[in-house]
């Protein structure tokens, strides 16, 4: 019973050995037309690793690689954040880990997403404090990242003040024609107030005009009447001296 148990041991370990052993030939293959700037070719060798052993992260980390550099094809950083991610999550390796932090670092940098960059920066530097390059990347993303923002405060600022103007201006546009048409209304009702007091004046001149003729009026009767009354009185002293000498001529005369 014990030597059979060896003997499955040693199969077991055996047929590991060999599969690894085909995985990692399919890897330098993979690598052997990744140096040759064939991604597309190393890419099949990377996914045959994979169809054999779905966590093989170290193919899952070359396929983030030839993501990577297809810097001119849409996506393809997103592909490759993807690889990355799912090889750091898996890896037991910490060199292996640093670089896939590493590598997400450098596509978020690129990409002006500092802030995601400095996160993953700094896991790798946990994992390996003495990588120079992830250090000054780190405190490079940090600069770039105090620079965006305060490029993003003046641009909101800017369009603050843009703003502002404009609702300056409209308020002053409100204010000039609500002071138009006051002063427009004005006019008018100063106008409507002269028309009213030249009405008013003509009237009073009218009446002023009216009366005064009312007394040059009563002037002349007074005269009329005073010169019908002297005309009387003339009349008056004629018929007198009339009757006066009529009563002469009769005393004259005898009583025979």
């Amino acid at each position: 019973m014990k030597q059979l148990l060896i003997i499955l041991l040693t199969l077991t370990t055996g047929i590991l050995s060999v599969k690894a052993q085909n995985e990692n030939q399919l890897l330098r293959r993979g690598n052997r037309q990744f140096r040759k700037n064939d991604f597309n070719k190393a890419d099949e060798y990377y996914k045959k690793v994979l169809s054999k052993n779905p966590d093989n992260h170290r193919a899952t980390f070359n396929l983030g690689c030839t993501a990577m550099s297809r810097v001119m094809q849409q996506g393809a950083d997103s592909i490759a954040v993807n690889y990355f991610v799912k090889a750091a999550e898996g890896q037991k390796d910490p060199k292996l880990k640093a670089q896939a932090f590493h590598n997400l670092g450098i596509i978020h940098q690129r990409h002006e997403n500092y802030e995601s960059a400095i996160d993953a920066y700094k896991h790798t530097l946990r994992l390996t404090p003495d990588n120079f390059i992830a250090r000054y990347n780190l405190e490079l993303c940090k600069q770039l990242q105090k620079k965006q923002q305060q490029n993003q405060n003046n641009q909101q600022n800017q369009q603050q003040n843009k703003q502002n103007n404009k609702d300056n201006k409209d308020n002053k546009d409100n204010k000039d024609n609500k002071d138009n048409k006051n002063n427009k209304d004005n006019k008018q009702q100063n106008k409507n107030n002269d028309n009213q007091d030249n009405d008013k004046r003509n009237d009073n001149n009218d009446q002023q005009q009216s009366q005064s003729g009312k007394g040059q009026m009563s002037k002349e009767n007074a005269r009329q009447m005073l010169n019908a009354a002297v005309q009387d009185e003339k009349d008056t002293q004629r018929r007198m001296q009339k009757a006066r000498r009529q009563q002469g001529s009769s005393g004259n005369r005898k009583n025979w």
